[in-house]
């Protein structure tokens, strides 16, 4: 997936994500390059995910909001309806005009 489809898929708004490459100091081009290798080697296997995950839920003994971003592209809200049916009381809420990756943060008034 080239890096405009990612974002397309990722972003409720796809600019949000656009880099000007050849515009970024070296200090920010390393960051962006260490921050995509530390993505690969955290996640490689099993690829983005825990396989066990979803049979641990159940232990979740504090009140849950599982919020999702509505115009994720990446992973569907149905996904994780079922993920939040796994944890005792948990509610589930969309965000509107939010995607998968950190604009929900945003949209909520907060910064990361």
């Amino acid at each position: 997936m080239t890096e405009d489809q990612f974002n397309a898929a990722a972003f409720a708004n796809p600019s949000i994500d656009v880099k000007d490459y050849k515009s970024m100091s070296e200090a920010d081009l390393i960051a962006t390059a260490r921050n995509r290798e530390a993505l690969a080697r955290f996640t490689w296997s099993p690829y983005m995910h825990n396989p066990n995950l979803r049979n641990r839920l159940y232990r979740i003994d504090v009140p849950t909001l599982l919020l999702w971003g509505a115009q994720d592209r990446i992973v569907s809200a149905e996904y994780g309806r079922r993920y939040c049916s796994a944890v005792p009381g948990a509610r589930f809420d969309l965000i509107d005009d939010a995607g998968h990756l950190r604009e929900q943060i945003v949209s909520l008034g907060r910064t990361v």
